[in-house]
């Protein structure tokens, strides 16, 4: 009996790696589809990093997109650089000059320099925050031992009365959204990417829907129009006889 044959997890694998799969690219460039799924992005988001400056496509004979080969590169440079903090409105500028010969190293650092002052800035933020709640519950707790299970606590006012001096900061939890930092701007992109591509979608629907409305209702007209003359041919008729 002949031994089981293994399959090659390695990067040398057909199986994962992208440049063994003779249908990814054509001619020594990318189809959009294929280059979507090997960066492991919609298509749609790579028309949005072609709006926004950072990915060029060309158009074959036909109409078609197509990128140049390194376009691989391209794209996963982006998606780092999104990840930590970089935007698609910041790297546009920073791409473009370094594909037409200049060197945007300075401006690369600046904004990485910057984007780590308000990274620290918000993290002490976050410390003093940190702070006033572990307080806060340490008085709660304090509260809630001596009163009464069947009597409220009033936590929150005791909260509200102290937090009545003027030198005390507001603080605020971090959202989802994106901060001045750009910290989770990648995935803000994707959903603004997700959000054009489901308003393109529904406003597709909405035109053919009102287009089908449409003919519909010329059609309801048209055949009214043609019972009624039906009916009044037949009036005639029968007064004639």
């Amino acid at each position: 009996m002949s031994p089981k044959k293994v399959l090659d997890p390695g990067t040398d694998s057909t199986l994962y790696n992208p440049f063994a799969q003779n249908d990814a690219r054509d001619q020594g460039s990318w189809r959009i589809g294929a280059l979507a799924r090997v960066c492991g992005v919609s298509r749609d988001t790579l028309r949005h990093y072609e709006r926004k400056g950072v990915l060029s496509a060309g158009r074959s004979a036909n109409g078609y997109r197509h990128y140049a080969a390194n376009a691989l590169g391209r794209v996963q440079l982006v998606r780092t650089a999104l990840a930590i903090g970089f935007t698609l409105d910041e790297l546009g500028p920073v791409l473009k000059l370094r594909d037409r010969g200049g060197v945007p190293c300075q401006r690369v650092r600046q904004l990485a320099a910057e984007k780590l002052s308000a990274v620290e800035s918000q993290l002490a933020d976050l410390m003093l925050l940190r702070d006033r709640l572990r307080s806060s519950l340490q008085d709660w707790d304090d509260r809630l031992a001596q009163t009464d299970p069947s009597v409220p606590a009033r936590l929150l006012e005791a909260l509200a009365s102290s937090n009545t001096s003027p030198s005390r900061k507001s603080f605020r939890l971090p959202s989802g959204r994106r901060n001045s930092t750009g910290i989770g701007a990648k995935d803000e992109e994707e959903k603004l990417v997700d959000i054009d591509s489901g308003r393109n979608r529904s406003r597709d629907g909405i035109a053919r829907l009102r287009a089908a409305t449409t003919i519909e209702q010329s059609t309801t007209v048209k055949t009214r129009f043609h019972g009624n003359e039906r009916a009044r041919r037949h009036r005639d008729g029968v007064r004639s006889r």
